[in-house]
């Protein structure tokens, strides 16, 4: 019966059995259905309203004149009167071919000229004439919003299905969404903030809040549609076709005071449709914003909202903007247990508590450059995945037996093609006993997996490409990488300990680290430290920035770090790919013959993690390994000049994390060192090279180079 209804009649209907039960009386009346409507915020209410008359007066004179019942009743009965008038609704519906909507289903109640709610509006003195060409005219105004309904999606619809997670923690934006809707004037909110801390989902939390009616009268039966400008742009080949669809969708908006448009990236109004000499987007919707008629919440982020809508004063200063922050550290913890549940059960896990407290950590430590809560939550929907989709022992061990089961039932097949039944039976027999196995491993197979901290590791490792463990583990492979680098360079067995002591804090999840691990490879020539760094790019780190500072030696050249400030923004800065690669080898070479300023940002990066450019975005080098590589001469000088600048270059000393002296190779190393790299023992050639490679003073630096020389001679 009520298929045809409005959903705005639906639920004045529903509530105006509460208003019955209130009351303690046995059937729903007209006036029941009248309390229902004053107690909202529509067309009726507000029409009745100019007219002094309310949900209290309406009340008290409907207790004066018919009184309380004397015991509530469950059923939901409609009296005869409250029958007809529906039906009448239905038939002006049909005859109009539109739903049933409230200010039909109003007038066919005057229309009918008795009830008790008749009676009131009398008693009342209302002028019934002008209620009902108030509404007529109304009703006529009153779109059903059938173009926005095709382009848009109704966040309203989409809650009540149970799409969308829980809003938790936003109570203040939601709150303050409201009040900027309830407005008179420029009562059209623009959520303003980074990528990733939840803007669209404070629209979200508001469509719930408007379905639970938990919102003040004047929003309750409002519908917000989420509109983008790439479906309205979509198929519009000719010029004018853009405009057409949107001036459809304002008149529809404004034609109906239920509906909210949400925009999301709402900066894409900038410019939208504005070619050949079209006007764009942003220029068609700022009337009916100046008029009010229309309410629009939109989303963008700081960036865009500066670069796109700030500067149009005309279309800036229709919205009140909502700053939406990274959501508190305290707060986070209780959205993930919110969200928990949802996941679990949709990947079929068990996440506990001390999961999701990881989680926030890591996150926290390695994705600098999103904002909570949306990373936390990338890595626990990805990591509920990953544990959901893998194979344990029992689905190995009953993948192996389909396997088996259909080779056998082939082997079986074959025999009795050719007769042979006996041999047949034999396959028949282990066919049942692998199917009886089969199913008895499919109890195992339904059993709810745990999340483990090495499950969200080995996730973390993927998604970083680097291979990441906690303390436990650490040891064990810290240890093997220790053997190989030890097996590999010659000589500096202590300073590979010390290095890889170090470098675990990075790769070890259980670390937080505030700043970059920063240290010295300080010696002489040829012993060593462009191997280790050359080792470590190719074996630990999947990132490697080298920077030789000889080519920053004047003032302007900040700009390759800094970026561009003459107009333009530069993204091919030195330090680009720390944003893809947070975990990243970072070598300076020369650091004495950089100028000053450049020094500045280098002392500021591995003193406190970060820097930033010209744009304002910043680089954060927190989980990076910077290695400043240092020469000395023969007199063990610090190599540095003692007049760059004024600045004293030996603060570096004092400044980064540790000091690595590298040693000085012995002659016994440097010809281990020619026996590996000529793979051979030929004791004639091996003395050659150490006659000529000067390895006191240069230490293993000539000796490729002999090599080559010697073996293309023998060749």
């Amino acid at each position: 019966m009520f298929s045809n209804f409005s959903d705005e009649l639906k639920k004045i209907l529903v509530d105006a059995r509460k208003e019955m039960h209130s009351l303690k009386h046995s059937f729903v009346g007209t006036e029941h259905i009248v309390l229902s409507i004053l107690k909202r915020e529509n067309n009726i209410s507000n029409i009745l309203n100019k007219f002094k008359i309310n949900y209290s007066s309406f009340k008290k004179n409907l207790i004066e004149l018919v009184g309380y019942g004397n015991e509530s009743k469950n059923l939901f009965v409609f009296t005869p009167l409250v029958k007809k008038i529906l039906e009448d609704s239905m038939l002006i519906s049909q005859d109009s071919k539109t739903d049933v909507t409230l200010n039909t289903f109003f007038l066919s109640l005057l229309n009918e000229g008795e009830g008790v709610a008749y009676r009131i509006f009398l008693l009342l003195n209302l002028d019934l004439d002008e209620v009902a060409n108030l509404i007529s005219n109304n009703t006529i105004k009153e779109v059903k919003p059938k173009y926005i309904e095709e382009i848009g999606a109704n966040l309203n619809k989409l809650v009540e299905e149970s799409k969308f997670d829980p809003v938790v923690g936003r109570d203040d934006e939601i709150s303050r969404l409201i009040d900027i809707l309830l407005r008179k004037n420029k009562s059209n909110p623009l959520l303003v903030g980074a990528p990733g801390v939840g803007k669209t989902a404070i629209v979200e939390g508001l469509a719930k809040k408007i379905v639970d009616e938990d919102v003040p009268n004047k929003l309750i039966g409002k519908k917000i549609y989420s509109i983008s400008m790439a479906s309205l742009v979509s198929g519009t080949k000719y010029r004018g076709e853009f405009e057409e669809k949107l001036l459809k969708i304002i008149k529809e908006a404004e034609n109906n005071s239920n509906i909210i448009i949400f925009i999301d990236e709402i900066h894409t109004l900038v410019g939208a449709g504005g070619s050949d000499g079209a006007i764009d987007a942003s220029n068609i919707l700022k009337p009916a914003l100046s008029r009010g008629n229309i309410k629009i919440i939109g989303a963008t982020t700081i960036d865009e909202y500066k670069k796109y809508i700030e500067d149009d004063k005309a279309l800036s200063r229709r919205f009140q903007i909502i700053t939406v922050n990274e959501i508190k550290e305290d707060i986070l913890m209780d959205v993930l247990k919110k969200l928990k549940p949802i996941y679990e059960k949709f990947h079929k896990v068990i996440v506990d508590d001390d999961i999701l407290k990881y989680i926030i950590n890591v996150s926290k430590k390695y994705f600098l450059y999103k904002k909570e809560p949306d990373k936390s939550i990338d890595v626990l929907d990805e990591v509920c995945s990953k544990v959901s989709s893998s194979l344990d022992s029992d689905e190995l061990v009953n993948i192996r037996l389909k396997k088996d089961l259909k080779d056998i039932i082939i082997e079986k097949n074959k025999c009795l093609k050719h007769n042979n039944y006996e041999e047949a039976l034999k396959y028949r027999e282990n066919e049942r006993e692998i199917e009886s196995k089969i199913n008895c491993n499919l109890i195992n197979l339904n059993k709810i997996k745990k999340v483990r901290k090495e499950d969200v590791d080995n996730v973390l490792s993927i998604k970083l490409g680097i291979e990441l463990c906690n303390k436990n583990k650490a040891l064990s492979i810290y240890k093997k990488k220790v053997n190989e680098f030890n097996s590999l360079v010659i000589g500096q067995e202590e300073i590979i300990n010390g290095i890889f002591d170090k470098i675990k804090q990075i790769f070890i999840t259980d670390y937080i680290i505030n700043r970059p691990i920063s240290v010295v490879f300080y010696g002489k020539i040829g012993n060593g430290r462009n191997y280790v760094l050359s080792l470590l790019s190719e074996k630990v780190f999947n990132n490697t920035i080298r920077i030789n500072l000889n080519e920053y030696t004047n003032e302007y050249s900040i700009n390759k770090i800094l970026g561009s400030n003459i107009g333009y923004n530069s993204k091919n800065g030195v330090f680009e790919s720390i944003k893809e690669n947070p975990i990243s080898l970072i070598i300076f070479d020369n650091f004495d013959s950089c100028c000053f300023e450049v020094k500045k940002i280098i002392y500021q990066i591995i003193e406190t993690g970060y820097f930033m450019d010209c744009c304002g975005c910043k680089y954060f080098f927190n989980n990076c390994f910077i290695v400043f590589n240092v020469n000395y001469n023969n007199s063990r000088s610090v190599g540095f000049n003692n007049t760059i600048n004024n600045l004293d270059d030996t603060s570096l000393f004092s400044k980064v994390t540790k000091v690595f002296e590298f040693n000085e190779l012995t002659l016994s190393q440097i010809k281990l060192v020619i026996k590996r790299k000529l793979n051979s023992n030929n004791d004639k050639i091996i003395n050659k090279i150490i006659n000529e490679c000067d390895y006191k003073s240069n230490g293993c630096k000539n000796i490729d180079f002999l090599i080559e020389k010697y073996c293309l001679s023998l060749a």
